[in-house]
């Protein structure tokens, strides 16, 4: 996959972040709900889940109620998830 650069002025001064998206199925062999539960993530912070063919071209922001929060838990447990990779790894 390649690098997306991004610039950002946090106060006043700008920087450079390399972020560099990887598929987690080449590491971690599970769904993202089973890593939250082996890695014992609170359950208020697990992945939820989401019929996706219910929401299409024609009804999607009818329907943001539902999946703006499932989105939102999907990367704050994917972030919890690395973080404690990343701890125990260290």
């Amino acid at each position: 996959m390649k690098k997306k650069k991004m610039t950002n002025e946090p106060t006043g001064g700008k920087f450079l972040q390399t972020i560099t998206l990887r598929c987690s199925f080449n590491h971690i062999k599970c769904s993202l709900g089973k890593l939250c539960e082996s890695y014992q993530i609170p359950s208020n912070l697990w992945k939820t889940s989401l019929e996706h063919d219910r929401i299409n071209a024609d009804n999607y922001m009818k329907l943001s109620h539902e999946w703006k929060p499932y989105l939102k838990l999907d990367v704050i447990s994917l972030a919890c998830c690395i973080t404690k990779y990343n701890i125990v790894m260290m």
